[in-house]
């Protein structure tokens, strides 16, 4: 515990991450209170924190706050971002199941989302592992092949990147429209499109779905 919260070192981290997922409240108590025979309302006074509320973080009762990491951090010489990377997956761990949370779905399409009647490429969906015939296809490797780009060679080169922005008109294989919208991104980077969850959409480009497509601009 002393090692992973007091350094930000990969190793380190890598190792805090492995750990069974806990409250770190009580963990900062056991290995840094009680060694000191300080208790939380001697602590919370030092920092300038409700004593009620610090004891409340600290016995596992309540999440640990950004503000609160960075005084416990400050004043133990506790990496604070670690304290909140740990708060974080209990926190996760906890609502994961919840009922209410669990209810909660994608987006539903947008029946009337605006697409050019003109200007548009026509073409389909295409990603890495059908120009090279191996590997996975994942979201960074996806784009749209427009029909007067491809001659049957060199695919990748012809590829329209799926930067966001740009929009698609989807058909399914029976011919009727299945999604219209804005290419989106996610937080790693990667392209995402909204209203369909990725293990659905993602499986268009490997079935080289037909689609309109307008780049980003």
């Amino acid at each position: 515990m002393e090692a992973a919260l007091a350094s930000g070192s990969p190793e380190e981290s890598e190792h805090n991450r492995r750990q069974p997922t806990a409250h770190p409240g009580p963990m900062i108590q056991r290995d840094y209170l009680d060694p000191l025979g300080l208790s939380a309302a001697k602590l919370a006074e030092h920092i300038g924190m409700d004593g009620r509320v610090l004891d409340a973080m600290l016995s596992g009762k309540r999440s640990i706050d950004v503000a609160a990491a960075i005084r416990l951090g400050r004043s133990l010489q506790l990496n604070p971002v670690i304290i909140m990377e740990r708060q974080t997956r209990y926190d996760f761990a906890v609502l994961r199941d919840d009922a209410e949370l669990e209810s909660i779905d994608v987006l539903p399409r947008d029946e009337n989302f605006p697409f050019p009647e003109i200007g548009y490429l026509r073409g389909r969906l295409a990603g890495l592992r059908e120009t090279w015939g191996y590997g996975d296809v994942r979201p960074e490797t996806l784009g749209f092949l427009a029909d007067a780009d491809y001659d049957g060679h060199d695919m990748l080169l012809r590829l329209h990147d799926l930067r966001p922005g740009a929009r698609l008109r989807v058909y399914a294989p029976e011919g009727h429209v299945l999604w219209v919208g804005v290419v989106l991104e996610t937080l790693q980077g990667q392209p995402l499109l909204p209203y369909a969850r990725p293990g659905v959409w993602i499986g268009w480009f490997v079935q080289r779905y037909r689609a309109d497509f307008i780049p980003a601009r």
